[in-house]
């Protein structure tokens, strides 16, 4: 009778732990059938894992040749950065204007990216001024503009910059990072 008390014992404590190992197994499974389906939906929108950093060498260059605004093509991709004597100056605003060949180039203006608000205009045809009004809590080492395109770099380029601190305007130099021309 005792043998048969410690049979029961011994198979409700086992049933127990089977229990719960299923039991733990049945969560983990369900959450990895969840985390597959989040996985899923951030994969098919890939510009949330765009992103745009300066390297030291493009940070050197930028100091070494005293630029306020640098830009530089990855990938059909037009990424915009200020440099940290800009940010200094504390200015209230910035227009970028971007000449470019319309009939071989096509901007995507769909799919622009900043960390700030801004104004778009239209010049021409050939030209597209972007306006920031906010300048405060920006990195220099971000983009401050992510522009997609299709074609050739050498068909676009930043032609003019200008800021505004009290009502002055300044123009502001710009640098070029890609390999194909540093100017």
């Amino acid at each position: 009778m005792y043998n048969l008390y410690l049979y029961i014992i011994l198979y409700m404590n086992t049933s127990q732990i089977y229990l719960k190992k299923l039991s733990k197994n049945l969560i983990i499974f369900f959450l990895s059938i969840i985390f597959a389906f989040i996985l899923f939906f951030l994969s098919q929108d890939s510009t949330i894992f765009q992103a745009s950093i300066l390297w030291i060498q493009d940070i050197e260059k930028i100091q070494e040749n005293q630029r306020d605004i640098a830009y530089k093509d990855s990938d059909w991709v037009l990424d915009i950065f200020v440099s940290d004597v800009f940010l200094q100056q504390n200015y209230s605003s910035i227009d970028i204007t971007i000449l470019y060949d319309y009939q071989n180039l096509i901007l995507n203006t769909q799919d622009i990216q900043s960390p700030k608000d801004y104004t778009t205009s239209y010049n021409q045809s050939w030209l597209v001024s972007f306006s920031f009004y906010d300048l405060q809590n920006i990195n220099s080492q971000e983009s401050l503009l992510i522009i997609p395109f299709s074609w050739s770099m050498n068909n676009i380029l930043i032609s003019n910059a200008t800021a505004s601190k009290w009502s002055e305007e300044y123009s502001l130099s710009i640098g070029n990072l890609s390999e194909y021309t540093q100017h």
